[in-house]
């Protein structure tokens, strides 16, 4: 819906899976009951993301569509304390990671990438 400019631009926070499950870990051996433990990842807009994702796809993507605010685009998710109290380093970023998802998927059937 992003890519056709249905769907509007904001700050979010995009973990792997393998990351959240290693924070879950944690929590379930060394977490205290009754504490929040936030998990985010990295922060970034989706527009940031939707772009990533166009290129390692290759696929068009509209120059003109929703761009967030400058004060939204600088918004931070911040889970360090959940990291530093389980001693937690994630390992996988977009950039590392997102274009081994997207092969993944498209071997598997599971997504189907018009390329310009």
């Amino acid at each position: 819906l992003y890519l056709i400019g249905q769907f509007g631009d904001f700050g979010h926070a995009f973990i792997h899976i393998n990351d959240a499950c290693a924070v879950y870990q944690a929590v379930i051996e060394q977490g205290e009951a009754g504490c929040r433990y936030p998990m985010y990842g990295e922060s970034m807009t989706v527009r940031t993301f939707v772009e990533t994702y166009a290129k390692i796809c290759s696929v068009a993507m509209n120059e003109d569509g929703p761009v967030c605010s400058e004060e939204e685009s600088k918004r931070v998710y911040d889970d360090s304390e959940t990291r530093e109290k389980f001693g937690i380093d994630y390992k996988y970023t977009i950039d590392n990671s997102l274009s081994d998802t997207i092969e993944n998927l498209k071997e598997r059937n599971l997504l189907m990438v018009k390329e310009v």
